[in-house]
């Protein structure tokens, strides 16, 4: 229209492309007197935050989002929680969370195993090779303590891994929703970011 800026159309190679050029096209309005307030980014899909958001953190830019942020997701949270635990093996919080994601083992036994660690003053991890699981459970904590001793397994074995042991994706597919394929949308791009920073 008549004395309004042109739309800018720009094709990109790839996410992280577009998100610096995005945030060049943020600073040049900031630059010529635009408040951060008065400029929106608007995108199709919640898995395209993740690269955004990372942008405007490394540019030092304040954003708010509507909705949820990335890494705010459930989804994503629920795969930190193995990175976290891991990290940190008196994580209460990251322990209850691995153990919703997987199948077969209820609120019951997290909290059967929290208060038998509680008792008998072991770490979580002691508690769960001394505990008695079904044969099933079983294959599932033994895998999993496996893994959490494992000091040489890379974050994207790791993730692998999290991803076998959880059936997280072949549950998401059998729903077959918008939602569903959000999250899987989301655990794609989580994988490109592992995968990017251990290339780094």
């Amino acid at each position: 229209h008549t004395g309004r800026t042109p739309i800018i159309y720009k094709k990109c190679e790839n996410p992280e492309e577009e998100a610096e050029w995005l945030v060049n096209v943020i600073k040049f309005h900031f630059a010529i007197g635009f408040d951060y307030e008065e400029i929106a980014v608007l995108f199709r899909k919640n898995s395209q935050s993740r690269v955004i958001e990372q942008e405007l953190l490394k540019a030092h830019i304040p954003y708010s989002t509507i909705g949820v942020s990335f890494y705010d997701r459930a989804v994503i949270k629920d795969l930190l929680s193995f990175f976290k635990f891991k990290e940190n093996q008196k994580d209460d919080a990251s322990f209850k969370r691995i153990f919703k994601q997987l199948v077969g083992i209820g609120d019951k036994t997290v909290q059967d195993l929290l208060k038998y660690a509680n008792d008998h003053k072991k770490s979580l991890v002691k508690t769960l090779e001394e505990f008695r699981f079904r044969s099933v459970q079983q294959k599932m904590v033994t895998e999993l303590i496996t893994w959490l001793k494992d000091e040489k397994c890379s974050l994207i074995e790791s993730l692998d891994f999290i991803l076998k042991l959880t059936m997280k994706q072949e549950r998401l597919k059998q729903r077959e929703t918008e939602e569903s394929q959000d999250e899987l949308d989301l655990i794609s791009e989580f994988y490109h970011l592992v995968r990017l920073f251990e290339t780094q």
